[in-house]
């Protein structure tokens, strides 16, 4: 696996590194400081997947997320940031970020998140995971009581990270069907993606343990 490591400050790019390393040492990562650099590094040498600071010195905010999404349409992107309040990981999320993990996470957090991104799994801060009481930051409609036994099943596993192949198993189901449930499970509650289902879920206050 190839991984752009775009942030400008250098302390952070070397614990990411190591860290990165400690998970899984055959790890390529390229480092970049500058938004630019990091899209030139990306044209000439295409990442699996990108780690990227919000706060850049050429370009600041959610503006350097959408620069990497248009440029990299089919690379996952994942933000790690210092900017973490509710409204920018909402924001990024529906901007396309696969994740979202804070900087003032412990190094343990860090690390834990890092593995679960790498593990197919998405981290977010635990913030955004709380019920959501005045209004749906997606702007989709609740559809929670719609989902029959086996569809909130499959959800609950989908929040606790799992992906289809390990929910088939679990289950003792196909995975076509896994992922059947899961693209109504999407519809009805109106996500666009299992990022946003994981959002849905928590807005709704939606906590599901396993029948």
């Amino acid at each position: 696996m190839r991984v752009l490591l775009v942030d400008d400050h250098a302390l952070i790019r070397q614990g990411l590194v190591r860290t990165l390393g400690t998970i899984d040492p055959s790890i390529e990562v390229r480092q970049a400081a500058r938004c630019a650099e990091g899209l030139d590094d990306a044209a000439r040498h295409p990442p699996d997947l990108v780690l990227l600071d919000l706060q850049l010195p050429d370009r600041r905010g959610l503006d350097v997320l959408v620069a990497f999404r248009e440029a990299l349409p089919a690379t996952p992107v994942a933000v790690i940031s210092a900017l973490e309040s509710r409204d920018v990981v909402i924001r990024a999320l529906r901007l396309g970020a696969k994740a979202f993990i804070g900087k003032s996470a412990s190094s343990e957090y860090v690390a834990d998140s890092l593995r679960a991104l790498l593990e197919g799994r998405v981290p977010l801060p635990s913030g955004v995971l709380e019920a959501e009481p005045r209004g749906d930051a997606l702007g989709a409609p609740a559809g929670a009581a719609e989902l029959s036994d086996r569809q909130r099943d499959v959800l609950a596993l989908v929040v606790a990270g799992l992906p289809n192949k390990l929910i088939a198993e679990r289950l003792g189901v196909t995975e076509a069907t896994v992922k059947f449930h899961v693209t109504t499970v999407l519809r009805r509650l109106g996500a666009a993606s299992r990022t946003q289902l994981l959002i849905r879920a928590a807005q709704q206050g939606i906590r599901l343990p396993l029948r």
